[in-house]
C-alpha cells in the first residue's frame, strides 16, 4: 500500500487552486480518511517534550539496568516508549 499527501495529490492532478475549495473532487481529496496500516500510528512530525523524555528515560535505564545493553535493542525500546508517549486524537 502506498500513502500519499493530499496536498501532493491535488497538485498532481493539476486542481490545487485551480477548482477552489467547492470543487467536488477538491472536498473528496481534502475530506478523505486518512489510511492508516494496522500496527501504525500517527505522530508528530517533530517530537513532543513527552517524547523525547520517554526515549531518554528509556535509554538511561538500559545503559544503567541491563547488563547485556546494545543500541539497536535499546534504540528500539526506546524508539517505542517515544511512540507510547506521543499525542493521539483523543487528547
Amino acid at each position: 500500500m502506498r500513502l500519499i499527501d493530499a496536498d501532493a495529490l491535488l497538485e498532481l492532478l493539476g486542481y490545487q487552486g485551480r477548482f477552489g475549495e467547492d470543487d467536488e473532487i477538491y472536498n473528496l481529496l481534502t475530506n478523505a480518511p486518512t489510511v492508516q496500516r494496522e500496527g501504525w500510528v500517527s505522530v508528530p512530525i517533530e517530537p513532543t517534550e513527552e517524547m523525547i523524555r520517554a526515549g531518554g528515560v528509556t535509554l538511561l535505564k538500559g545503559v544503567t539496568d541491563r547488563p547485556n545493553f546494545s543500541w539497536p535493542d535499546e534504540s528500539k525500546l526506546a524508539y517505542k516508549a517515544m511512540i507510547q508517549a506521543a499525542p493521539t486524537d483523543k487528547e
